[in-house]
Order: structure tokens, then sequence, then C-alpha cells
């Protein structure tokens, strides 16, 4: 999986360490963003242009689901937007289209590897 970067966006540190550390055993080129602020600042200068994002929804410095619609804008469908909270309800509210994926915390990792793969 040559040059494939993955954002993931999300103020808990423990599962940002937990994501990265799987998605660079997957062979991922991985980058952080603690909140919305630094996510959308990287998206929007062109600094980042991931092929796949995992957000978190419920963002302390910002809406995750206007981060999702904003990125889709931005990179279009070159980028695979995954949508992640503890709550089921802020997962349902996110628009059809703006993710690819929808996962309710916890997670399972080897699903989610296998969801990024197809």
């Amino acid at each position: 999986m040559p040059h494939e970067v993955a954002l993931i966006v999300d103020d808990d540190p423990d599962l940002t360490f937990l994501l990265g550390t799987a998605l660079a055993a997957d062979g991922y080129q991985v980058a952080i963003a603690r909140g919305y602020l630094d996510a959308f600042a990287a998206l929007e200068s062109g600094e980042l242009q991931p092929t796949v994002m995992l957000v978190d929804l419920l963002l302390t410095d910002g809406n995750g689901v206007e981060l999702c619609t904003a990125a889709r804008r931005i990179l279009g469908h070159s980028v695979k937007i995954v949508a992640m909270s503890a709550d089921p309800n802020a997962v349902a509210a996110v628009p059809q289209g703006d993710v690819d994926l929808l996962v309710v915390k916890p997670l399972r990792l080897d699903d989610l590897l296998a969801n990024l793969r197809e």
C-alpha cells in the first residue's frame, strides 16, 4: 500500500496512540491532529492530503461532523473518511455521502483495518 496516509483526528491521546500504532503496522504513514482546528488548518492549506481520515465526532474544539463535511469538500472522494464516536446518536447524525464508514466506539481494530483495506 504505497503512499497511504492516515490522518487521525481525536483528542484522546491513548486512542490516537493505539490507532496510530495499528495503522503504522498496517503500512500507513500516520499523522495525528488533536482536534478540529489543527485538522482543518492542515487540510485547508494542503499541508496534508490523507488517503484515510479517522475523525472523532465529538471533539473538544469543534464539530467532527463539520470536519467530515469540510474534508469531503476539500479532498473529494480521494479520501476514505471514517467517523467515530462513543455516542451512537452522534454517528447516526452524520449526513450520508460525507463519510465512508461509521464506527461506534469502542472499536475493533481488526474490523476497522479490514474495512480500510476494502
